[in-house]
């Protein structure tokens, strides 16, 4: 009798199983209920230079240091260095906007990614690091911020950075 009902037991469970796991999904297939996402919807316009590829700004960016070479004229290097969502997305491109007004540059680092609905990536932080050269070259001596999105960090120039006629240049 006890072992009637451990058998019993076990193909009632088997039985469940069954029927959890069964092959009707009540997720709605992309024939169903979900049109395809046209380019238009993209968070980013479409990069004419290479088909194909929607560009975003989807790179984080983790740290940001500044290299300032001795010599002269002074030459100013920002380290950038982060990681895009996954590992279709590249690091293609990045641009210094600078306020004279505030002194300040601002880094933007643009990325693209293949299109497609049915591309599969890795779902992993791809690390990157960037050494973007910041242009200094006539700026008064000062100090100056350099941002890449919400990280800030500043340098100072000693000496005004102007090539005086007779410098060599």
């Amino acid at each position: 009798m006890k072992i009637h009902r451990v058998i019993l037991l076990g193909l009632l469970l088997s039985a469940g199983l069954l029927v959890a796991c069964g092959s009707e999904s009540s997720e709605a297939t992309p024939d169903e209920h979900n049109d395809p996402v046209s380019s238009d919807d993209s968070n980013g316009p479409t990069d004419e230079r290479e088909p194909g590829r929607v560009n975003n700004q989807l790179a984080t960016v983790e740290t940001l240091d500044i290299l300032i070479l001795e010599s002269f004229p002074l030459q100013a290097t920002a380290r950038v260095s982060g990681y895009t969502s996954d590992g279709c997305t590249e690091v293609i491109d990045d641009h210094v906007f600078y306020d004279e007004e505030t002194q300040t540059f601002d880094i933007q680092i643009y990325t693209a990614r293949p299109e497609g609905e049915d591309l599969a990536c890795t779902q992993v932080l791809m690390p990157f690091e960037r050494s973007i050269g910041l242009d200094i070259l006539g700026l008064s001596a000062g100090n100056y911020t350099v941002t890449a999105y919400d990280l800030s960090t500043s340098f100072n120039l000693p000496q005004d950075n102007v090539l005086e006629q007779g410098d060599g240049y």
